[in-house]
């Protein structure tokens, strides 16, 4: 699973090197250049300073003024430049992540809480990006610098270099035992984030049903705990971060106590100018610098882990490969149908035969399966065994690419999104003219209403249709499978929410809304079952025509 996210990730990398190659050269310049500064700073003490050369100071003064002028130039375009890289890298991930999303079947998206999901295609992923872009620049750079920086300090004084590198490997071995601390503090970190968020979703999308039954305080005291949980994991998430951190800032400290009280030892002895001890002292922050890094970089470690698992949850277990159907004919056929839930057998061995252009009718009473057949038809949901074609294609266990070009299920609660009336119509075929739109708006009853919007086509339907009623939610994704205009359509209790006399007309129209194409309705209203050329009844986990 994890080699899934290495599949997607090192290709864009890859496909990005160009990127990376300026960046190296940027941050060769910035590394040549903040080296050269001490050695700057170091001539203006020996050679100007303290010889009272005042044309020399000038010259160093202002060559360091210019230096550092040019180097917060090319940091600046550089930081701009990678934020662009970085953003572009993680954008493609993430949607290549979001992509093989919808390769999984409705009962695995069941088991996620939409707020979950949230945060792991959001913040997992974000971390996932970060990790492996920065940490391979921040690798290189560290690198670069140590080199730089080990080579000058050796001209300086190699005991005192010597000193120096001790340092390195007692720092790594300090924070190393921390490391697994770091991990389970991540993971409840992001599983807090997680809990809290899925609180705010849920409670925001049903606070005017709290409000009706009086659960503010319910509400409000769940809020609290949550909350609190929260905050307890932070403040632990926080003390670790912060022993993680100040031991390399403690055993810092002590080193340039020492190197100062030796260093200082060294140029009342003659050997080492005050110049050269002041540099020295610059260069082995610089040289913790790149150290720190590294250990920033090992800290990551455990949270990527984290992140690596959280997304690898999420993506499909395999990947099939994707499929067209391109066949002339789109008889439905389904042979020996099965499919169990939760050990749960919901239907055995069912067997149906749907022609062209026919309209059947699919009763039964609730819970017996009817919903579920048609997820299997629509390839929604995986058969626990049989086959389902559509004309001579077996569509089980396939990734059908244009699957929605032969069959559609229209759910009994319509779906509706934040965005202009236009976009929710067109949502897969974008170069349908208003003209064809506002015919299909007059044939399932809504041009009255389309008369009455001030911005027509262009006005904005908020979160969930929340400014429609059912009805008028049912009548536009209506609308939409008109104008996607699919080869099989399957209504799931569409007249669930509309008036008799609706229901009466849409069931006497219904060969004139879908013509030309095959309709399967899932229906309560027996008295309306004469229209169709078949019913078929689900009951003791079989099928029959009725």
């Amino acid at each position: 699973m994890k080699n899934q996210i290495t599949q997607i990730l090192y290709p864009l990398l890859k496909k990005n090197k160009r990127g990376f190659f300026t960046i190296f050269i940027f941050s060769i310049i910035v590394s040549l250049g903040g080296a050269f500064q001490p050695y700057i700073i170091q001539n203006i003490i020996d050679n100007a300073l303290i010889k009272q050369n005042l044309y020399l100071l000038y010259i160093l003064v202002g060559l360091s003024f210019f230096l550092a002028l040019i180097l917060i130039s090319i940091r600046s375009v550089n930081e701009i430049f990678y934020t662009n890289f970085s953003m572009n890298i993680l954008f493609t991930f993430r949607q290549k992540v979001f992509k093989k999303l919808f390769l999984h079947k409705k009962s695995f998206l069941n088991t996620f809480h939409s707020a979950d999901l949230m945060t792991r295609v959001q913040g997992d992923i974000n971390e996932l990006q970060r990790f492996f872009t920065d940490s391979f620049l921040a690798l290189f750079s560290t690198f670069l610098s140590l080199i730089i920086i080990s080579c000058i300090i050796y001209s300086y004084n190699i005991k005192l270099m010597l000193l120096i590198l001790v340092f390195l490997p007692i720092e790594f071995m300090c924070v190393k035992p921390l490391y697994k601390y770091m991990h389970n503090s991540t993971k409840d970190m992001r599983e807090k984030t997680s809990d809290t968020t899925k609180f705010f979703v849920q409670s925001l999308q049903n606070l005017t049903f709290f409000k009706t039954l009086g659960a503010q305080n319910f509400i409000l005291n769940s809020l609290d705990d949550v909350q609190e949980e929260y905050k307890k994991t932070v403040i632990k998430n926080k003390k670790l971060n912060i022993v993680f951190t100040q031991i390399p800032a403690l055993i810092s400290l002590l080193g340039k106590t020492i190197i100062l009280a030796y260093g200082g030892y060294l140029t009342i002895k003659g050997e080492l100018k005050i110049g050269e001890l002041v540099a020295f002292l610059t260069y082995f922050g610089m040289l913790l610098s790149p150290v720190h890094t590294v250990l920033g970089i090992l800290n990551n470690i455990p949270k990527v882990k984290v992140s690596l698992k959280r997304v690898s949850e999420i993506l499909p277990k395999k990947e099939e490969n994707a499929t067209s159907l391109d066949g002339q004919n789109y008889d439905l056929k389904v042979k020996k149908l099965s499919f169990s839930y939760n050990k749960n057998r919901i239907f055995e061995d069912i067997n149906l035969d749907i022609k062209e252009n026919q309209k059947i009718a699919l009763i039964g009473k609730n819970g017996k399966g009817k919903s579920t057949l048609t997820d299997l038809l629509c390839s929604i949901e995986n058969p626990t065994s049989g086959e389902i074609f559509i004309g001579s294609t077996n569509i089980v266990e396939k990734n059908i690419k244009n699957i929605a070009d032969y069959i559609v299920k229209m759910e009994q609660i319509p779906v509706m999104f934040d965005g202009t009336l236009k976009e929710n119509l067109l949502l897969s075929n974008k170069n349908i003219e208003d003209e064809k739109i506002i015919n299909v708006l007059k044939l399932v009853k809504m041009y009255d209403w389309y008369k009455s919007l001030e911005n027509g086509l262009d006005s904005r339907l908020i979160e969930a249709g929340r400014n429609l009623s059912v009805g008028q939610k049912q009548r536009l994704s209506l609308a939409r499978i008109l104008l996607l205009k699919p080869k099989i359509v399957i209504l799931d209790e569409f007249t669930s929410s509309i008036d008799k006399e609706d229901t009466k007309w849409f069931f006497e129209n219904i060969d004139k809304l879908f013509s030309d194409m095959t309709v399967i309705v899932i229906t309560h209203q027996l008295d309306m079952l004469d229209i169709f050329d078949f019913v078929y009844t689900i009951e003791d986990k079989k099928i029959k025509r009725s």
